[in-house]
């Protein structure tokens, strides 16, 4: 009948208009059909230098996306080398939970370091560039002006084309190289993150009975929630940790080249007392998270808890009571969120504004000392401070990722070390016999044969055998357990399910004695 009615009202169907109005993303008949990009292969595992550089490998997608609203059969598949099976591979050659390593920095953060140790390699390169070409870039400033002021330049360079043409390598060398870090850091993160929750998925998976009591479920999502996500923060913003001072100090040996020694010195001084602030300012930060991942560890519990009893909740009306309990953790939890972003938002604009103190530092000494400056002086001051503002831009979210992922770290290297239940084999017994009352269906021993702490020994036996559960009749419950055994068990020691007689089964139900003896 219904495939009648939809017969009959199958010529009343329109299908929806494309998507954006008047494109139309509908091929031709005459076209041979494209293969959809789910089923290609991704292109980033052939792209270029070039390619990635300019970003041309990602352009399919963007002019697909043009034309219609992207589906999932419409992105590329994973790289190989990014899938989460590759990468636990590398993972586990390289960790060593038991190791202690220098600084005591995490045994999870050094593995994750020595398996994409190339791929940080590259990303520290790409920094260094940048803060080159940018020198290179203040330097190339300087002549212009002193060429624009008749005066003879650093570069001996009488024509302003070639001056021009060199600051436009060098902005372009910059910028390149920068985007190049910022999107290799994050594919590194990225990556970082699928590993952590696959990490701790596996490991959630096989956590013995006393290990499981240890964290609740609220524990065990926050890992794979917020402690990962944290992961991949610190790893996109991590490489500023040590490209920010590298390019403070850049910055102040070419102002002492360009003023003096003593000027130089002031800027070092300004430079020192923030980044002393700053690391204070993580401190406080670190402090904050571990009381906050305490809240929200109560709070995700508690939530989760109310979810998984809601039936008894509301059997004693307990909604009330548990609402107030969620919502005293939620108020403790926005609190210390508040002072934590306020931490946060403190030290993002001292970092900020540290350029202006910086130059202002160097000018207001060297017109104390020399009584006088020029126009190419102050706009190649300009142009050197600037080295340090992309670094001071992103220090901030670098100190506070890194106060975050240590502690995650640690929840993660506790976690990963915790004990999990011994793999043991499953082997029939030799001493079955099918005809026996009381025979072992199998035996789940240790491998050797002796018994040993944290080796269990199951030995199964036959309630009955099947002669006396053909003339016996069984209840529902007993019926479903012996089908449910008769799965579970291997195929040559399942038990034969018994055939029952009408009357067996009118005995063996309730509802058809009542009804007979009302009869």
């Amino acid at each position: 009948m219904v495939v009648k009615n939809w017969e009959d009202h199958k010529q009343d169907y329109v299908e929806a208009p494309p998507t954006p109005d008047g494109i139309s993303v509908r091929e031709s008949t005459t076209k041979p059909k494209q293969v959809p990009f789910c089923d290609q292969p991704n292109p980033l595992e052939r792209a270029s230098l070039l390619s990635v550089l300019l970003a041309q490998w990602v352009y399919p997608l963007i002019s697909l996306g043009s034309k219609k609203v992207l589906d999932m059969e419409d992105v590329w598949p994973l790289c190989s080398r990014d899938s989460c099976q590759a990468l636990e591979a590398r993972f586990h050659r390289v960790y060593d939970p038991e190791k202690s390593h220098i600084f005591g920095i995490s045994p999870v953060a050094m593995a994750f370091a020595m398996a994409f140790q190339g791929e940080l390699t590259v990303v520290f390169t790409g920094c260094m560039l940048y803060v080159v070409a940018l020198g290179m870039q203040s330097y190339v400033a300087q002549g212009l002006l002193e060429f624009l002021n008749n005066e003879e330049n650093i570069f001996h360079i009488s024509s302003g084309y070639w001056l021009m043409t060199m600051m436009t390598g060098s902005s372009l060398v910059a910028v390149l190289s920068l985007n190049y870090v910022f999107f290799t850091s994050a594919r590194i993160g990225v990556n970082m993150r699928s590993l952590t929750v696959s990490l701790i998925y596996d490991k959630a998976l096989s956590l013995s009975s006393k290990a499981r009591q240890e964290y609740t479920t609220g524990e065990i999502l926050t890992l794979m929630s917020v402690d990962t996500e944290r992961v991949f923060h610190f790893v996109a913003h991590g490489p500023w940790l040590i490209m920010g001072p590298l390019g403070f100090a850049i910055s102040i040996m070419l102002v002492g080249v360009l003023f003096d020694f003593y000027s130089s010195i002031v800027g070092a001084a300004v430079l020192v007392v923030v980044m002393v602030f700053s690391v204070q300012q993580g401190d406080r930060i670190a402090k904050l998270q571990k009381q906050l991942l305490k809240v929200i560890d109560e709070r995700v519990k508690v939530t989760s808890e109310a979810l998984q009893g809601i039936r008894v909740m509301k059997f004693y009306a307990w909604e009330d009571s548990l609402a107030k309990r969620v919502d005293k953790l939620r108020v403790r939890e926005v609190a210390l969120l508040r002072k934590f972003h306020l931490y946060q938002v403190i030290n993002t604009v001292m970092l900020f504004v540290t350029p202006t103190y910086l130059s202002g530092a160097t000018l207001g000494l060297y017109m104390l000392i020399r009584n006088h400056i020029t126009v190419v002086q102050a706009f190649t001051l300009i142009a050197m401070v600037n080295i340090c503002r992309t670094a001071l831009n992103q220090l901030p979210q670098a100190i506070g990722g890194y106060s975050k992922a240590k502690i995650s770290f640690a929840r993660i290297d506790q976690f990963l070390v915790a004990d999990e239940i011994a793999v043991q084999l499953i082997r029939s017994s030799p001493s079955l016999s099918p005809s026996s009352k009381q025979s072992p269906i199998f035996d789940l021993t240790c491998d050797d044969g002796t018994a040993r702490k944290g080796c269990i020994s199951i030995r199964l036996m036959l309630a009955m055998s099947t002669s006396s559960m053909s003339t016996r009749p069984l209840s529902k419950s007993q019926m479903r357990k012996s089908a449910i055994m008769s799965e579970l068990l291997p195929a040559p020691v399942r038990p034969q399910m018994p055939t029952f007689s009408p009357a067996a089964m009118s005995m063996s139900t309730p509802r058809s004695t009542s009804g007979s003896s009302g009869r």
